[in-house]
C-alpha cells in the first residue's frame, strides 16, 4: 500500500489525527496521575521524618522530595528509604525499643535496586511496587509508634 495516497485521503487524516489526540491524552493523564502517586508518597516519607526527632536523622526530611525527580530518583531512593530505616532505629534503640527489627531498612533497599532493576527489566516493576507498598505500610505504623512514643510522658 502506498502511504502517500493514505496521507492524501482527508477521512485516513482524520482518523490518524484522533488517534494521536487519544494517545497524546492518555499519556498526560497517565503522566499526571504518576506524579500524583510520587508526590503522595514523597509526602509519606517526609511525614515519617518528621515524627523522628531531628538529632536521629540520617538525612533531613526534604531528601524525601526529591525522589519525585526523574533520573535522579533512581540513585536517591538507595539514599532515602534505608536511611529512613536507621533513623527509625536510631530513634527506637535511644527510647528503649529493640522490639523493631532494622525498621525495614532491607526492605527498602530491595525497593531501590528492583526499582533501577525494574527500569530495565519491565516485568521487575511488579515486585518492586510490591516491596514499596511494604515497605511504605511498615514506616507508616513506625511513624505512628513514633508519633505514641513522643506523647507519651517520660518517667523519671
Amino acid at each position: 500500500m502506498d502511504l502517500s495516497g493514505l496521507l492524501n485521503d482527508p477521512q485516513q487524516l482524520q482518523i490518524l489525527q484522533d488517534a494521536l489526540w487519544r494517545m497524546a491524552i492518555v499519556t498526560a493523564v497517565g503522566s499526571c496521575l504518576m506524579l500524583i502517586i510520587q508526590i503522595l508518597i514523597a509526602w509519606m516519607l517526609a511525614k515519617c521524618f518528621e515524627s523522628i526527632p531531628v538529632k536521629f536523622h540520617e538525612v533531613d526530611a526534604w531528601h524525601s522530595w526529591v525522589t519525585v525527580v526523574p533520573c535522579l530518583n533512581f540513585a536517591w531512593h538507595f539514599l532515602v528509604y534505608p536511611k529512613l530505616s536507621r533513623s527509625f532505629k536510631k530513634y527506637f534503640a535511644s527510647i528503649g525499643r529493640t522490639d523493631v527489627g532494622d525498621c525495614g531498612e532491607r526492605k527498602g533497599l530491595y525497593f531501590a535496586i528492583s526499582y533501577v532493576a525494574g527500569n530495565l527489566i519491565p516485568c521487575i516493576l511488579i515486585y518492586s511496587l510490591i516491596v514499596q507498598l511494604q515497605y511504605l505500610q511498615l514506616v507508616w505504623k513506625l511513624r505512628k509508634e513514633a508519633l505514641d512514643a513522643a506523647a507519651k510522658p517520660t518517667q523519671a
